[in-house]
């Protein structure tokens, strides 16, 4: 990576301050990053939810995937701001078509799988998409990036997570405020949602996969963005760009100006200082030929023979004298900090104490020695004594965290439906097969008593087996239907009005109407299903 075409201003930042140098970088390549992420976490729920929703009937499944396939989207994110921080911001229709090379690199199957839950995700991406390292290198790469700035990617990850929790139940909140009751497309999200009752309503699956497929591609950029500004982080840290860009602008601005007085030099030197040699030594040469000064002038000013030539030294006193200049500019800069004086306590070393001179005898330094040694080994004791003991303890109350869930798991769960309510046998066993069959027939002989008393005890067997509805075994016929009405059951109307019909027929002797009886056996069969 060349770091001088970068667009961003490399300097020692915090953990912090470098998530929100990725969160600009975000807001500056806006456009192809959140619809390039938004396209594809939405064209990911179409597919599951034509196949795990529609084929297969699991609209939570088709949610989770969507959920899953965030590493495939985080590549898209990444792409898009590896060219961002060039300035070279890609367009949307670039980044999309970029996408089938992205999937074709290695690493995208274990970030599906085994490393589906890494925390650092965001942070070690790039080391496989930027820097293509794999295996033991690709291993090693990824735990030097992580640390110092793990905590923070852990964080990172953390806010996001709560982030997105918090859009998901406030937008279940504000549908749940302007949905009516009863909406057969989208009930309540309540209901659907937080109960666990969505398979039963397939279209609330797919307009709920089409609002979290919103969710990711709004915070999905930004949880990609932040990643990337810790490996930049931890790169500028450990390969020292900064200070390598330092450096460079200070030897271009020395450049020029050393340059034209190296050259200046040489041509005097070359030019005035062998003329008067060599017209003292030979007179009869004092007309040199024309070849042989240009050879000297001709001759590279590295060479040895020039390395000792007066110009030479010249050129490296000046060099050497420039030195502590640019290097106290370097040091001025705010990226070396300022010289800082601390003052603390500490204790004295072994190694101190042994070197001090003292009249202590040798007997004496022994003795203390070995009680040292064995203060050492107890508490070497002591500490795995303690952590065996801490151990245990956490044991313990795992074992009894473990047995006080499964306490009020069971104390949770309805009883077990009596076998009778009212005096009514209400076992699934002790019923027909076909409830209306039978009553039909019951009827047809002129036994009105007994067809209502099999209807009556065969709804409350419904409601007791199949809704849950927690009937005691001493419970009336108006006790029987209080507690279907606080439990809103589907059949409360019904289950009312069959109540009535039972308690003509059983308590005042009355008889009912043909058309009355054919409707209790419809109605049954409506509320309850035809067969039992």
């Amino acid at each position: 990576m060349d770091a001088e075409r970068l667009s961003v201003a490399l300097r020692p930042r915090t953990a912090f301050e470098a998530m929100d140098l990725g969160v600009r970088l975000a807001q500056r390549a806006a456009r192809p990053l959140f619809l390039g992420c938004l396209i594809l976490a939405l064209a990911a729920t179409a597919f599951s939810q034509l196949l795990l929703n529609y084929f297969y009937g699991s609209p939570m499944l088709a949610l989770l995937a969507v959920w899953w396939l965030k590493p495939l989207f985080d590549r898209t994110c990444l792409h898009v701001l590896a060219h961002a921080v060039f300035d070279a911001t890609p367009s949307l229709a670039a980044s999309l078509r970029a996408l089938p090379g992205l999937l074709r690199q290695r690493g995208l199957i274990a970030a599906l799988t085994w490393r589906r839950f890494d925390p650092l995700r965001s942070l070690r991406l790039p080391v496989e998409q930027l820097e293509g390292l794999r295996g033991r290198p690709a291993r090693a790469r990824r735990k030097l990036l992580a640390g110092r700035v793990g905590g923070a990617g852990i964080a990172s990850l953390s806010c996001f997570a709560f982030f997105e929790l918090v859009l998901w139940v406030g937008l279940i909140g504000f549908v749940a405020l302007v949905v009516p009751s009863g909406d057969e497309i989208l009930p309540s999200p309540i209901q659907t949602l937080m109960l666990g009752d969505l398979d039963d309503h397939p279209y609330a699956g797919a307009i709920w996969g089409v609002v979290y497929a919103f969710i990711v591609g709004m915070l999905e950029p930004f949880f990609v963005a932040c990643g990337f500004g810790l490996y930049l982080k931890r790169r500028t840290d450990l390969e020292a760009w900064d200070v390598e860009l330092q450096l460079r602008r200070v030897a271009a601005r020395l450049a020029s100006p050393l340059v034209a007085v190296v050259f200046a030099i040489a041509v005097g030197s070359a030019v005035l200082a062998p003329a008067p040699t060599q017209a003292q030594a030979t007179p009869a040469d004092a007309s040199p030929p024309a070849s042989a000064a240009r050879s000297d002038s001709a001759e590279p000013a590295s060479s040895p023979a020039a390395a000792h030539r007066p110009g030479s030294s010249a050129r490296r006193e000046a060099a050497v004298a420039a030195a502590p200049k640019a290097i106290r500019e370097v040091l001025a800069q705010p990226e070396f900090g300022t010289e800082k004086t601390t003052h603390s306590l500490r204790w004295k070393r072994d190694e101190e104490r042994k070197a001090r001179p003292g009249n202590t005898p040798r007997w004496l330094r022994n003795l203390v020695e070995l009680i040292a040694g064995f203060g050492k080994l107890f508490a070497e004791i002591s500490r795995v004594v303690i952590y065996g003991v801490l151990a245990v303890v956490g044991l313990v109350l795992v074992w009894l965290l473990l047995r006080q869930a499964r306490l009020w798991r069971l104390r949770r769960l309805p009883p077990p439906p009596p076998a009778e309510v009212a005096g009514l046998d209400i076992r699934p066993e002790s019923l027909p097969d076909d409830i209306v069959k039978a009553v039909r027939g019951l009827l047809d002989q002129g036994h009105q008593r007994e067809a209502l008393a099999l209807l009556y005890r065969a709804a409350l067997s419904r409601l007791a087996h199949r809704e849950r509805i927690a009937f005691e075994r001493g419970d009336t016929e108006g006790d029987c239907l209080m507690r279907v009405t606080r439990a809103r059951a589907a059949a409360q109307a019904y289950f009312a009005q069959l109540t009535l019909a039972w308690q003509r027929v059983a308590y005042a002797r009355q008889s009912l109407a043909g058309e009355q009886l054919d409707g209790l056996c419809t109605g049954w069969a409506r509320a309850f299903g035809a067969a039992a």
